[in-house]
Formats: structure tokens, C-alpha cells, sequence
């Protein structure tokens, strides 16, 4: 993966956490899951749905049930001592707290996560950096080994042999429930197997463009992992409770955050210097009827039981009829359906009050006497609450987040700026005015080598702008490659491969390339504990 990231207003965060997605056992469904470092597992709320990827493992530990008969254990346990075992994955810098990554086991040498075991019991179970999905095919004529496709090219051939939490197939909207086991790749071509019979599947299923083929190897026994106990934290906003788990030794991490209002897992949502808690809500879909001309209607999967609806609504009747929204034509809305059951459609019911809705915004507060100071947010004390980076934007580790979502201020150059780890190997706070932007197609030669792009908002022109480009490790962390200032391009080129190259006329926004050179120690460096390998260990 490549990136050219320029001076605006975007910036690549360094958090470098992943997802794996992984079932052992028979049955199921061909959905996904994710585990993902100090991410998020399904939840139940108080309603009789759960909704998927929402809620933090804090919740997920209550109200779960079964587990999985098709999934043997080896014999892999390990006393539990009561000596400090878990310890954070932090980011320091000298005058301000760490800013957490997720947590160590420092006798299994892996990163994990606290999920609920087979049984219900929260342990810090491993986690991938690859996103799996879970198919319907199986590896074995018992089928009990469950086939996963992913992006191999990426990060998921480095987890090949690793432990890492596998979810159990979901019963009846319950919270998923984790074994540990290890993958494996599965050759193209190898048998697959499936049905309610079990039985060979002829020919064998292709994963897909792109993508790759894993399945179970083993699975282990719950007992060698860490216990932890939900308990609660600080509460931000008179509203957003802090949820953690305590670990036998005493030692707490933040897992979720939770609006006791509507009493839902909530993510951070930040506008310029702001913040509320928002909670996870189903949006329209199509209106009603087959002529694209009826009243709104949204979707809520079988596992959901919103308390509102997506702008504010309260969840009002069910509607039974055709579902359809404008594209080219009137297009039908399929209404779907999972193994937990089929979907609805829903419309909206009395509108619900702004504050009501969410929690009111708070204002990030810097907390630190150094160059550096990590953003939190004021508790119902005053106590400024620093939150991990996993916990406030789970599912944007290693990809583009904007300048309000900023972990930290620098003081000296007045600037907000985050972790990137730079070609000399140090993590630097590179400013949040450093913006993505994606290959554009065009070139600024005339032998369509060397790559044009768009400059940052689509302005027409950022001449002198510092420029990095940076890309994917294996590990999940994002590593700038190269520093330099842009050089605005008269004239771009286009037509290769597909065609000659050839001058590609264009007016507005202005394009650059990448120009001189420009030096890393303008940017404040960091310390860093119990990182992740260059492997992803």
C-alpha cells in the first residue's frame, strides 16, 4: 500500500491496530467478525438485540450463551501468577501521560485484547492485524476446521501460525464468545467441504480477486490466558462512562466508552475542537413503496435493537412492503436476512431531542508541562481523562483521521500532531496539517513514471508544501518512506498503461509532484513501550 500525504489538513495516525475475523467451529454464517486490538466485540444492551461491532468486551461478557461443541481443546495451559503479567503498549513523551496503544501479555509475548472466553469469562486473548471473513466452507470432511478468506498480500500471511482469538458461531443474537487458535493458509485448489451433510464441494469455491485463503489449525484451552473483571471508570460529558477491565494483579485498561442515557457502547465523534459520544444507530435506506416516492425508511439487521433511529428518530412501525431509492432508475432494497434471523424495515417514529441524543460536546483539553501534551477530556471532577487511541477511534487505526481528531499538541511549533514512525525508525509527532492524498492517474512526465497529485481540499495551488509519503507495515503500522516539498505542475500526462502518454488537460484543482527534500528533526520524537515487532508481534 502507498500514500503521498501533503500539507493540509489530514493526517495519518500511527496507531497500527487490526481485526481478525475468526470461527472454528461448524455452522454459522458467511459473515464477518472482528477482533480487533483494544477494538470493539458485540453487545446486547438492554434490548433483545445486539448490535454487531458496537459495544466494547466490557458488555459483551454479560448475557452470553453456549458455546461450541465442534471445537476440541488442546492441552496448552499455563498457571496464572498473580505477579504484573498484562502491561499497556504505550507512546511517551517526556511532561504528559502515555498515550495507550492496547496491552502486552508479557509471558505470551503477544498484544491482546479482553473478550469473553467459551464460558463467558473475560480473558486477554490475542489478537490479528489481518481482517478475516468467515465463510461457509471447511477444510476437513468433519467439517469443524472453518475456511477465512483474506487479503494475504497484506497483513494476514504474517499471522500464519499464530494464536489469535477465534468467535464461536453466534446463537440467537448472544455476544460472541473467543477460542484461541492458530491458521493456517490453505492452498488454491485445496478441498473445500460444507452443507448440512458435510459433504465435498465440487469444484472448490474460489476466494475471490485479491484474496487469500486461511483455515483453523487448533484450538487451545481458555486457562492460559488472563482473567479480567469489568468495572467502571471516570464518566466524561455527565454522560459517557469509561469502561475497563481490572486484572487479577489490580492493573485496569480502558475497553469502551458507554452513554449511560441510552445504555449503549458510544465512539467519539470530533468537530474542530469538540467532542461528543455517539451512539451507533441504523440510517435510511429508501423510502417506501415501488415508485421511489414514499416516506423513509431504515434498516435494522437482525442482531440490532437501536434505541433511536439514524437523524434523531425514534424507532417507529415496521414496514412490510417494497423498499426502493433513486441510482439509475428506481432501484429495489433487498431486504436480507442473517443466520440470527431476518432483517427489518422500520420507519421512523417522533423525533427525539438534540439533547437527548447525544451527549453534550466537550472541549479537548491538553494535559502536560512538555513540548508535547496528550488531548483528553475533562471527568464529572474536572480530572482531565486521557483515553487510548484504540477506545476513541477503534476503527481508524493506521488510516486517515483529520486534524480534530489529533492526539496531541505540540507547544513550541502551536500545532496539533500525531505518532508516525519515521525512515530512521523513531516515532515523530508529524502535524495534522500533513494531509492524504491518493495517487490521482496522471504523471508529471512525459513517460508517465514519475506521479502526479491532486493538491490537498482540491486548492489550485499549494507550491512549497511539505509532502510524505508513507505505507502499510506488515505489523499494521503506518511508516513514512520519504519527506520532501511539492512542485506544482503546469502540465500533467496521462494515458498509460492503457493507452500513449500523453498531456492530460486539466484546470483546476492545481496538481504537484513530489520536489526537494526536506529533513525529519523539525518534528519532536517520541519513546515507545512494548511496540509491536516489524513481523507484528
Amino acid at each position: 500500500m502507498r500514500w503521498v500525504l501533503t500539507v493540509s489538513v489530514v493526517v495519518v495516525a500511527g496507531c497500527g491496530s487490526g481485526h481478525g475475523a475468526l470461527s472454528p467451529g461448524a455452522g454459522g454464517s458467511g459473515a464477518s467478525a472482528t477482533a480487533g486490538q483494544g477494538g470493539s466485540a458485540p453487545s446486547t444492551g438492554n434490548g433483545g438485540r445486539s448490535s454487531d461491532g458496537a459495544a466494547g468486551a466490557t458488555n459483551a461478557a454479560a448475557g452470553a450463551s453456549g458455546s461450541d461443541a465442534g471445537v476440541g481443546a488442546s492441552d496448552a495451559s499455563t498457571e496464572i501468577g498473580a505477579a504484573t503479567r498484562l502491561v499497556p503498549w504505550q507512546v511517551e513523551a517526556d511532561g504528559t501521560d502515555p498515550l495507550i496503544m492496547g496491552i502486552f501479555d508479557q509471558q505470551e509475548k503477544v498484544h491482546c485484547q479482553f473478550l469473553p472466553d467459551e464460558t463467558g469469562q473475560l480473558r486477554c486473548l490475542p489478537i490479528a492485524l489481518a481482517t478475516f471473513t468467515q465463510t461457509a466452507w471447511f477444510s476437513d470432511a468433519a467439517c469443524t476446521k472453518r475456511i477465512y478468506t483474506t487479503a494475504l498480500s497484506g497483513v494476514g500471511g504474517s499471522w500464519t501460525d499464530r494464536p489469535t482469538a477465534l468467535p464461536l458461531p453466534r446463537v440467537a443474537c448472544a455476544p460472541n464468545r473467543y477460542v484461541v487458535g492458530t491458521l493456517k493458509s490453505l492452498t488454491a485448489g485445496a478441498p473445500h467441504f460444507g452443507g448440512t451433510s458435510c459433504a465435498a464441494i465440487t469444484p472448490a469455491p474460489s476466494p475471490g480477486y485479491g484474496l487469500g485463503e486461511m483455515t483453523v489449525v487448533d484450538v487451545q484451552t481458555p486457562d492460559r490466558w488472563v482473567t479480567g473483571t469489568a468495572v467502571d471508570g471516570p464518566r466524561i460529558g455527565q454522560r459517557a462512562r469509561v469502561k475497563m477491565v481490572e486484572a487479577p494483579d489490580g492493573s485496569r485498561f480502558t475497553t469502551d466508552l458507554f452513554d449511560e442515557q441510552w445504555s449503549r457502547s458510544c465512539g467519539l465523534v470530533a468537530n474542530i475542537d469538540q467532542v461528543f459520544c455517539q451512539v451507533p444507530t441504523p440510517m435510511p435506506v429508501g423510502v417506501e413503496g415501488s415508485q421511489c416516492a414514499g416516506k423513509p425508511v431504515w434498516l435494522v439487521h437482525a442482531c440490532e435493537d437501536p434505541p433511536f433511529l439514524g437523524g434523531g428518530v425514534a424507532v417507529g412501525p415496521q414496514w412490510n412492503g417494497p423498499v426502493t431509492h433513486s441510482g439509475h432508475g428506481c432501484i429495489g432494497v433487498p431486504l436480507g436476512s442473517t443466520a440470527d434471523g431476518p432483517n427489518g424495515f422500520f420507519e421512523a417514529g417522533l423525533l427525539i431531542g438534540n439533547g437527548d441524543v447525544n451527549m453534550p460536546s466537550q472541549p479537548w483539553l491538553a494535559k502536560g508541562t512538555g513540548r508535547l501534551r496528550l488531548r483528553g477530556l475533562a471527568d464529572d471532577d474536572g480530572q482531565v481523562v486521557t483515553l487510548p487511541a484504540t477506545v476513541l477511534w477503534s476503527e481508524l487505526d493506521t488510516a486517515v483521521i483529520q486534524g480534530a481528531h489529533a492526539r496531541y499538541i505540540d507547544s513550541v511549533a502551536n500545532t496539533t500532531c500525531n505518532p508516525i514512525r519515521t525512515p530512521e525508525g523513531l516515532l515523530r509527532c508529524v502535524p495534522t496539517s500533513i494531509g492524504l492524498t491518493f495517487d490521482s492517474g496522471f504523471f508529471a512526465d512525459a513517460g508517465c513514471t514519475t506521479p502526479a497529485f491532486y493538491c490537498p481540499n482540491y486548492a489550485d495551488t499549494c507550491a512549497g508544501a511539505l509532502i510524505m509519503s508513507a505505507s502499510l507495515d506488515p505489523n499494521g503500522e503506518v511508516r513514512a518512506t520519504a519527506l520532501s516539498s511539492a512542485r506544482m505542475l503546469p502540465t500533467v500526462f496521462g494515458g498509460a498503461p492503457a493507452g500513449p502518454c500523453a498531456p492530460a488537460p486539466f484546470t483546476s484543482p492545481g496538481m504537484f509532484a513530489m520536489g526537494a527534500d526536506a529533513t525529519w528533526t523539525q518534528f519532536p520524537t517520541f519513546s515507545e513501550q512494548n511496540g509491536r515487532a516489524p513481523d507484528g508481534l
